[in-house]
C-alpha cells in the first residue's frame, strides 16, 4: 500500500499522519509534502515530541515541498489531504489513483482536524489526535472495511459528564443487545460503572492480537486490567481494532471513551478510541 499525504506546510499534520500510518501499517510506503512550503524547512518540534510520547517513530525534521514530491515520481494508491482546500489544490494531479480529505463529509464533525499552527499545546495535541483518528478511518473506508455489527461510541465532553454518559451507553446497549467496552485506558470508570450495576471484567487489551477476549454477559463491561501510561500508543496500534473486531463480528458494541477534557487539559484518547465507530454520541450534562 502506497499513500501520499498533503497539507499546507508539511510541518505537523501530514508528517505526523505519516508516522501513524507506518505504525498501524508497518509494511506500507508513505510520503508527505506541503503545498505552501519551501523544501527543507524545520518541522514542528512539538509534534515531534508528541510522536515520541505516543510511541511513534521519529518524525522527519525537514519539510518536503510539492516540487520535490512531484520530482520523486512517487505514485500513490491513495492521496490524503489534510482538508478540502488542500485537496482542491492537488486532486487534478496524476500522482495518485484516488484522493480523500480528512474533512470529508463522512467524517464526524467532532473528529475533523484543524490546522494546529499557532495553537497552545493541549489544543495542538488534540488536533494531532484528530489527524491520527481520521487518517486511519479514511484508509479503512478506502479499503472497504466495515464493522459487521454496529459499533457506537459514547464520549463525555468533560469529566463531570461521565455518569450521564455511562447511563446513556447502558440504555443503548440494553436496547440493541450490545456488549459494553470501557475505552478509557488511562483511568477506567470503575466507580461510575458500579453505580450503573455493571460488573467489570478485566482483560489486557494489549494481548488482543494473540489471546481471544472473554465472553461478555448482560450486566458486564470489559475494562483494561491496568492503567496505561500512554494509551495513545495502544489505540494507534492494530490491537485495539482487533479487540473491537472480535466483538463486533458477533454483535453490536458500545464503547465508553475517556472525556474530551479533564479539569486541567484536553485529552486526546477519545478521538483515537472512536475512529472506526459507526456513530458517535458526545454527551454534555
Amino acid at each position: 500500500m502506497k499513500i501520499a499525504l498533503a497539507c499546507r506546510e508539511n510541518k505537523a499534520r501530514s508528517p505526523f499522519a505519516e508516522l501513524v500510518i507506518r505504525h498501524h501499517y508497518p509494511d506500507s510506503l508513505v510520503s508527505s509534502f506541503g503545498i505552501e512550503v519551501m523544501d527543507g524547512e524545520q518541522t514542528s518540534e512539538f509534534a515531534a515530541s508528541v510522536a515520541t510520547r505516543w510511541g511513534l517513530a521519529q518524525m522527519k525534521e525537514r519539510t518536503t515541498s510539492i516540487e520535490k514530491f512531484l520530482n520523486s515520481k512517487f505514485k500513490a494508491d491513495l492521496l490524503i489531504a489534510a482538508d478540502q482546500e488542500v485537496l482542491n489544490s492537488v486532486k487534478h494531479w496524476k500522482s495518485s489513483s484516488e484522493h480523500r480529505s480528512l474533512t470529508d463529509g463522512h467524517i464526524h464533525p467532532e473528529l475533523r482536524p484543524s490546522d494546529p499552527d499557532g495553537m497552545e499545546e493541549t489544543q495542538f495535541e488534540r488536533e494531532l489526535a484528530k489527524v491520527s483518528s481520521t487518517v486511519l478511518r479514511t484508509i479503512y473506508e478506502w479499503q472497504g472495511l466495515k464493522n459487521r455489527y454496529p459499533v457506537i461510541a459514547f464520549i463525555p465532553r468533560g469529566t463531570t459528564d461521565m455518569p450521564q454518559t455511562i447511563a446513556h451507553a447502558v440504555f443503548e446497549a440494553k436496547a440493541i443487545g450490545a456488549v459494553i467496552i470501557d475505552g478509557d485506558c488511562r483511568a477506567p470508570h470503575d466507580i461510575d460503572l458500579l453505580e450503573q450495576y455493571l460488573k467489570p471484567i478485566n482483560f489486557d487489551y494489549t494481548l488482543a492480537m494473540h489471546s481471544p477476549p472473554p465472553k461478555l454477559n448482560v450486566g458486564e463491561v470489559l475494562r483494561h486490567c491496568r492503567e496505561l501510561d500512554k494509551p495513545e500508543k495502544y489505540f494507534l496500534s492494530r490491537s485495539w481494532k482487533r479487540l473491537i473486531d472480535f466483538y463486533s463480528n458477533r454483535g453490536p458494541v458500545v464503547i465508553i471513551t475517556s472525556p474530551r477534557r479533564s479539569k486541567s487539559r484536553s485529552l486526546p484518547d477519545s478521538f483515537l478510541a472512536s475512529y472506526f465507530t459507526d456513530s458517535i454520541n458526545v454527551i454534555s450534562s
